[in-house]
């Protein structure tokens, strides 16, 4: 038994013409379908899930052939994908350059606005940004003895050549 299935939308079984003929080894697949009156021009032929592309193939017994319409791609749809693409590429480098600006502007703002205060530890500063102007151990003037409040008392181990800190008891 041979089945001739015509299907109009080729993935839909709404719409379909079914037709069942008995085997004949002489019958070629052109003569099956010239029996069924399909006309198979701008058709695929389908058997055993491939498409076949000779009319004149013997069939074996309990063989299904479906006949729909082939399906053609539009160029238009490679030109739509070209283009997205191109889209997807350009929206993508100007997302990394405005990302780039933008984290360049963000780090010039955070340096000149959200500067924090370095501690004094006690020492008075004289107008001056740094915080080792006035230090007895860093400072310009060389070694000295001071004599503030809050100022902690070093405590060395080794030789060192260090400023006094004069210490008062009451």
């Amino acid at each position: 038994m041979i089945k001739l299935s015509y299907r109009p939308i080729r993935f839909e079984v709404k719409g379909k013409q079914d037709f069942e003929y008995p085997f004949d080894r002489d019958k070629s697949l052109s003569a099956y379908l010239e029996q069924a009156g399909i006309d198979c021009k701008d058709c695929d032929i389908i058997i055993l899930g491939k498409t076949e592309k000779s009319l004149d193939k013997k069939l074996d017994d309990g063989v299904e052939v479906i006949v729909t319409p082939k399906v053609e791609i539009p160029a238009a749809i490679f030109v739509w994908f070209g283009m997205s693409a191109a889209a997807a590429a350009f929206w993508s480098a100007v997302t990394s350059v405005l990302f780039a600006v933008l984290s360049v502007a963000y780090s010039i703002y955070s340096a000149m606005t959200a500067r924090t205060k370095l501690p004094s530890f006690g020492l008075s500063n004289t107008g001056s940004d740094g915080i080792d102007e006035n230090s007895p151990t860093y400072g310009w003037d060389g070694i000295r003895t001071i004599q503030e409040v809050g100022v902690p008392v070093k405590l060395i181990y080794g030789r060192r050549k260090v400023g006094g800190a004069k210490v008062c008891r009451l």
